[in-house]
């Protein structure tokens, strides 16, 4: 298992963890706790709508010389 897959358990599992204590006794905790999954679907929503009209993801641009002084790799 890798170091990223265990990240993302265990914090998910933290994040369910906290969703049981603002749920069963601390309620100050919702709107917080909310937040993130609100932001998600929002996100979430908007690149399915962009795929559902069919609008492609731009790819970055990067211009110039990078620190080492040379030019962009070709594509």
């Amino acid at each position: 298992m890798s170091a990223r897959l265990l990240g993302w358990i265990l914090g998910g599992l933290f994040y369910a963890a906290l969703w049981v204590i603002a749920l069963t006794a601390n309620h100050s905790w919702i709107g917080p706790l909310a937040t993130p999954l609100v932001l998600g679907v929002l996100v979430a929503g908007g690149v399915g709508i962009q795929r559902f009209v069919g609008i492609s993801p731009r790819r970055p641009k990067f211009e110039g010389r990078d620190r080492h002084g040379r030019g962009d790799p070709p594509a």
